[in-house]
């Protein structure tokens, strides 16, 4: 029986190895919302790194997390970087395109727990039948999946758990988007 046991489990392991190898190489997260602000307000609250404190999903993730900045933290080249972070590890984020009011992108380069490096994009346009009061925000983030990531992807889905991350996040740029004089506007 024991040897019986021992066939079984080496072709179910080599059965999951190769499901997990035939799984794309890339991967993409995206979501998408209606900000109640004009796409040049958007832009600017993500374009500054500063203002990502405000509505990143991240941001009050972990009050342990050391944060730094590049001298510059609007526009190309603007860098954050964090370490000791218990929900997101050690790595960087650099902005490495803006078009103004339409698209930026990032280049994430995550060190710890696992070592990646992803792109994150964030579209932004005019929402229809809003009078360029309102944009449409899409967040979206691609990289190329390792055997281990792909591994893990099967048992914890990477879609639903940034997909969750991404909503939070696209929920606190509207609110953050409304703020004037220091109250939330039209809510207070």
């Amino acid at each position: 029986m024991t040897g019986e046991f021992l066939i079984f489990l080496y072709f179910l392991l080599a059965a999951i190895a190769v499901f997990v190898v035939v799984q794309p190489e890339r991967f993409i997260v995206k979501r998408s919302a209606v900000i109640n602000a004009q796409p040049k307000k958007v832009f600017s609250l993500i374009n500054d790194l500063k203002n990502w404190k405000d509505w990143s999903p991240w941001a009050e993730s972990d009050a342990t997390a050391q944060i730094s900045y590049s001298k510059n933290t609007v526009g190309r080249d603007a860098q954050i970087q964090w370490s000791d972070s218990k929900k997101a590890g050690t790595g960087s984020m650099t902005l490495i395109e803006g078009i103004p009011y339409k698209e930026i992108r990032f280049n994430l380069d995550l060190l710890h727990p696992f070592k990646s490096n992803n792109e994150v994009i964030f579209s932004l346009s005019p929402a229809e039948n809003s009078g360029g009061a309102k944009t449409v925000v899409v967040w979206s983030i691609t990289g190329r999946d390792t055997f281990v990531s792909k591994f893990f992807n099967l048992l914890i889905s990477r879609d639903k758990m940034i997909g969750k991350q991404f909503e939070e996040g696209l929920a606190n740029l509207n609110l953050s988007a409304q703020k004037k004089r220091g109250f939330l506007w039209p809510y207070f």
